[in-house]
């Protein structure tokens, strides 16, 4: 049977020290803190969000992705606290070929805790063992090396370097392809 978004019911996905839940406007002063940090968001070619309706907007574009089957994303919220510290999540997933791409963001008051590589290997499990997909994609700016180093950690392989495949902010930027396949 092929699983496909949306599920039966939200998953709330839980680990030692992290709760991976359905993102709520609780969590828009916080992830607007994250996209409107031009450090945060220097590898992510989007633009810097300014205010608490477009974080509304685009939860509200989210929610509208994943009810047609394209991306589930999860806040990254501390399990003892429940406080939101980032996000994880699924994106232009392709169900034909049980393919998604990961994708995360982490508030940098958190950073070097290990929380994104714990977040992620909740993720493939997730992937691998509840939904059911082939393999797991990570696009990231060869520049990225903290995420690179997540990424690698976590067993994910270099497939590829796109070079000068995308423009943002006035430059070509390369991109890194790297994959995880399930081999179970």
């Amino acid at each position: 049977m092929e699983a496909v978004f949306p599920l039966d019911k939200f998953p709330e996905l839980i680990t030692e020290r992290l709760i991976l839940r359905q993102i709520s406007n609780d969590d828009v002063a916080g992830f607007l803190k994250l996209r409107s940090n031009p450090e945060v968001m220097r590898y992510i070619p989007r633009p810097l969000s300014k205010t608490e309706q477009e974080i509304i907007d685009f939860f509200n574009v989210g929610e509208e992705l994943y009810e047609k089957g394209e991306m589930i994303n999860f806040a990254i919220a501390l399990k003892q606290t429940n406080k939101f510290i980032g996000s994880i999540g699924f994106y232009r997933t392709k169900w034909h070929a049980n393919r998604t791409e990961v994708g995360y963001i982490l508030d940098p008051d958190h950073k070097g805790n290990g929380y994104v590589h714990e977040a992620l290997k909740e993720m493939i499990r997730f992937a691998f063992h509840e939904i059911g997909f082939h393999s797991i994609e990570a696009i990231i700016d060869p520049r990225n090396t903290p995420s690179i180093n997540v990424i690698e950690r976590a067993g994910f392989v270099k497939e590829g370097h796109l070079k000068e495949s995308d423009f943002w902010n006035g430059e070509y930027i390369d991109c890194l392809i790297y994959s995880l396949i399930n081999k179970n």
